[in-house]
């Protein structure tokens, strides 16, 4: 074989359109079996007020904005951690929730957030509901929640037809 005999032209092409090709084939098959079922299962779930979903480098960031059609924060974060591992399986993903907060709220959190912080160190959980208690009545919040499981705190307050909602991590033993 001689490589004047090669049209080069011709070869380069068949790359290109081979590149194209496959390419077009992974688009296809991340909208069809991952973004597509993704933004269909998060759109029908009446909790959600609105999403986005941000696929940069290996992770999905889902960004997810509560309303305030829900009583417990944990459930709903088990049930959207589910619903994304059942369609994303072992893929890198990051879910941020939040809520139609408002600054009184944030306000209020962010005099929390110390009393929070500290305690969840230090397994003090009976004290961090008093002192949230005490924070909300400060501020005249109209409904607030704490939930702990093993994993995570959960922070829910409300105030009329506004919602701040914190997942916070607790530290593994």
């Amino acid at each position: 074989m001689n490589f004047e005999d090669i049209n080069f032209k011709i070869v380069i092409a068949t790359l290109l359109i081979a590149l194209v090709f496959l390419l077009s084939v992974k688009y296809l098959y991340n909208w069809y079996n991952l973004e597509s079922p993704l933004e269909n299962a998060l759109a029908k779930d009446n909790r959600i007020q609105s999403f986005s979903i941000d696929k940069s480098a290996d992770t999905f960031k889902i960004s997810v904005i509560l309303n305030n059609k829900f009583d417990d924060l944990s459930e709903v974060y088990s049930d959207l951690k589910n619903t994304l591992e059942s369609i994303l399986k072992n893929r890198n993903y990051r879910l941020d929730v939040k809520g139609l907060e408002n600054e009184k709220l944030q306000a209020a959190y962010y005099n929390m957030h110390f009393s929070l912080y500290e305690n969840i160190i230090k397994n003090n959980f009976i004290k961090i509901d008093n002192d949230i208690k005490k924070i909300a009545d400060q501020y005249a919040i109209s409904e607030y929640k704490i939930i702990i499981d093993r994993e995570n705190v959960y922070l829910m307050l409300r105030d009329k037809g506004n919602g701040l909602y914190k997942i916070i991590e607790r530290e593994k033993d």
